[in-house]
């Protein structure tokens, strides 16, 4: 992860996520994966901008990989509070299957 800023100077979290189509069907990372950050226990949103600073772009997310291909995909979240501060990530199966994946960690 790494924090940049938006067009309007919003602070901003980019986590890149190094997804791989383990299925039989070509599929996206928005099709297949829910993520949600949380700050300090509140929600954190997507922030929508087709390209951040040549660093990031939401049109990565509807890339569609044949089944056995990666590629990383960076989402940038807008930060709601003064760092440093406590960020938790929920990831799952857009499908409700399998299990929810967390990880906290600690931002400056």
């Amino acid at each position: 992860y790494y924090k940049t800023e938006g067009f309007y100077d919003e602070e901003l979290l980019v986590i890149v996520y190094t997804f791989t189509n383990n299925s039989n069907n070509t599929i996206s990372f928005s099709d297949a994966i829910e993520d949600k950050l949380f700050q300090n226990g509140v929600e954190l949103d997507l922030y929508i901008a087709a390209n951040i600073q040549g660093q990031v772009d939401i049109r990565d997310s509807f890339k569609e990989l044949q089944p056995g291909a990666s590629f990383d995909v960076p989402r940038a979240y807008v930060l709601n509070f003064d760092t440093p501060s406590t960020i938790n990530i929920e990831v799952k199966k857009e499908d409700g299957t399998g299990e929810t994946l967390q990880c906290t960690f600690e931002i400056e």
